[in-house]
């Protein structure tokens, strides 16, 4: 099952779940905003990840985060809806 780390208060975030939601792609939503040591967790991926080329450094948080069933990671959340609804 797909992992989206994220905030309801991202608009980004919220668009992703509602997608997601809409579509039936099952996922468990962690909201980084409710536990500082899953904030932690997430900080480093972001830090230390190749995903985030180009927004390390720059002030932008780089959410919603996908990890994959395989423990990969990836921004790119539209890849998981059917092609149909990626526009």
């Amino acid at each position: 099952m797909l992992t989206i780390y994220g905030t309801k208060q991202c608009r980004f975030c919220v668009e992703c779940k509602s997608a997601f939601d809409t579509q039936g792609v099952e996922y468990t939503f962690v909201e980084l905003l409710d536990d500082l040591q899953v904030l932690k967790k997430f900080i480093n991926v972001r830090d230390t990840n190749p995903v985030y080329e180009g927004i390390q450094g720059s002030g932008k948080l780089g959410i919603p985060l996908i990890k994959t069933e395989e423990g990969t990671y990836t921004r790119d959340w539209k890849q998981f809806l059917p092609e149909n609804y990626k526009n």
